[in-house]
């Protein structure tokens, strides 16, 4: 920047702007040579005016820019994290690998207490398990945990590898880093701030909780039962198709290897029998929706006048049964498991369907109308 004195003031020459044909707005430095490079200090001084603009940026609007050495304050300003996507190699067993996760806690308890909930997701068929958890103390995760393998371990499948985040509370323990390594087990815990690499359990608990939430909003039930809602989504999302799976439901991919792995050990099986590894829906209802239980006579105050049923209200199932529902009753505000079995289609209606179940429990015919 020059100037010349013209009586006692000082007329400077501002900045000149060329009007190129390749950028109108690039400014031009140096008016004797407008090809002419800037120095390196110039060119960084640049960089800060234009507060701490990207090189490719900077070229085009500031002629002989020439790129600076590294810039701390760049640096500082502007890190990133760096997520690197290779690809991964799938598991060929049920269950060699299971990942794992913990959400919570919730604004409201649930209606067993529980504020917060723990997945396992078998990698090869993403067969799903959740548990409602009253804290993510070790000792919960633990019993969790201890219960999951139990399960597995009926179905003849046996625990390889444990990928999860690294929560010290309910994961980075030492009790259970030594059931763990008692057990065979290895424990491959993601760095620290690094939720990305343990992204199965993360979409699972973010699918998990959309799909109660939508629940929720759609039926409007109290909000305590939220844990009925995650163990319904679970439950459905195991019978719905997944693109990891190439369009196959965790629930076929998991039967058809059980049942294929038990032809294999039973050499009495019948080979030329193909069963149906689909998922049946028939019995599946609208979480929330109206049932009518019938009292039992033993039950009833007035057994000449009074009502023989009652209100309730349907939440959900129980495992991987279609014979089991689970249903609220608000005057003894408990949750029943009914084991029922279809015995006669009363009449048909298309906002109802009145269906006559037999309980396990209560040993009586309770009659339950539900909203479709």
């Amino acid at each position: 920047m020059t100037g010349s004195r013209n009586g006692q003031l000082y007329q400077v020459e501002p900045i000149n702007i060329r009007h190129a044909r390749s950028n109108p707005f690039a400014y031009q430095t140096d008016r004797s040579n407008p090809f002419a490079l800037l120095s390196t200090a110039e060119s960084h001084l640049w960089h800060k005016r234009l507060a701490h603009l990207n090189h490719v940026s900077m070229k085009s609007l500031v002629d002989g820019y020439v790129p600076t050495d590294i810039c701390e304050v760049c640096i500082l300003a502007k890190h990133e994290r760096k997520i690197i996507r290779v690809p991964v190699l799938r598991t060929t067993t049920p269950f060699e690998l299971v990942h794992s996760d913990t959400c919570g806690p919730f604004n409201t308890k649930s209606h067993g207490g529980g504020l917060h909930f723990i997945v396992f997701i078998d990698d090869y068929t993403r067969h799903t398990t959740v548990y409602i958890l009253l804290d993510k103390r070790a000792e919960s995760c633990i019993a969790a945990f201890q219960s999951f393998k139990a399960r597995i371990e009926s179905w003849g499948y046996t625990i390889k590898r444990f990928r999860c985040d690294n929560g010290r509370g309910e994961y980075d323990n030492t009790l259970f880093r030594r059931i763990l390594a008692g057990s065979g087990v290895s424990f491959e815990p993601s760095p620290p701030y690094t939720q990305h690499k343990n992204g199965v359990a993360e979409r699972m608990i973010g699918t998990l909780t959309e799909k109660a939430r939508a629940m929720m909003l759609d039926s409007q039930p109290p909000r305590q039962f939220w844990a009925e809602a995650i163990r319904t989504a679970s439950y459905l999302h195991a019978r719905t198709p997944s693109r990891a799976l190439d369009g196959k439901s965790p629930y076929e991919m998991l039967h058809r290897h059980r049942r294929l792995k038990q032809r294999l050990t039973d050499v009495n099986a019948d080979t030329d029998h193909t069963e149906d590894d689909k998922p049946k829906l028939h019995h599946l209802r609208r979480f929330g929706c109206l049932a009518y239980r019938r009292i039992p006579k033993e039950q009833r105050i007035d057994t000449k006048m009074g009502a023989r049923s009652k209100p309730c209200m349907m939440l959900g199932y129980v495992h991987d049964t279609t014979k089991i529902w689970r249903i609220w009753d608000p005057e003894q505000r408990k949750v029943v498991n009914l084991l029922f079995g279809i015995y006669r289609l009363l009449f048909w209606k298309p906002e109802s369907i009145i269906l006559i179940i037999n309980a396990r429990y209560t040993r009586c015919l309770i009659l339950i109308k539900f909203d479709i």
